[in-house]
C-alpha cells in the first residue's frame, strides 16, 4: 500500500502579542507532513480557538478568513499553502486515514498484550517471584 502525505495540526494557547501581552490567542501550527514523518510543508495560523480537525475542507475556510483578516509578510506562503491543500484534499484524506489506522493498530496491540497479561493473571497462569511477575 503507498502511503500518502497527511496533515498534521498543533495548536498552543498563550500570549504572543508583544505589544499587549495580557491578550491570549492560539497559535495553530498547520502541516503537510510525508508519509516519513517529515513536514513537507507548513504555516501558523493565529485564532481566538484552537483547531482539531484535520480535514481540507475544514482548514480552507480557516486559512482564508486568516488572509482576510491581516496581512503578513508570509502571504503568499499562505495562498501556496492553501492552493496546495485544495489541490491535494483527496490524497491528503486518504493519508489521514492511513495515520488514524497506523496509530489504531499500535493501539491495539498494546490492548491485546495487556489482555493477555491480565487473563494469565486471572487463569493462575503466573505468580509474583520476589515483587516481579513470572510466567511458568
Amino acid at each position: 500500500m503507498k502511503l500518502h502525505n497527511y496533515i498534521q495540526v498543533t495548536s498552543r494557547r498563550g500570549h504572543f502579542n508583544f505589544c499587549d501581552p495580557s491578550q491570549e490567542s492560539v497559535s495553530n501550527h498547520i502541516a503537510v507532513m510525508t508519509p516519513e514523518g517529515d513536514r513537507k510543508i507548513y504555516m501558523n495560523l493565529n485564532t481566538d480557538y484552537e483547531i482539531y480537525s484535520t480535514d481540507t475542507m475544514a482548514l480552507i475556510p480557516e486559512i482564508d478568513a486568516s488572509l482576510k483578516r491581516s496581512f503578513s509578510t508570509s502571504r503568499e506562503e499562505e495562498i501556496a499553502f492553501r492552493d496546495y491543500l485544495s489541490e491535494n484534499g483527496d490524497d491528503l484524506f486518504i493519508g489521514n486515514m492511513q495515520q488514524e489506522k497506523i496509530k489504531l493498530e499500535n493501539q491495539k496491540e498494546k490492548i491485546d498484550k495487556r489482555l493477555l497479561e491480565i487473563n494469565n493473571f486471572l487463569s493462575g497462569q503466573g505468580r509474583f517471584e520476589k515483587g516481579m511477575w513470572a510466567e511458568p
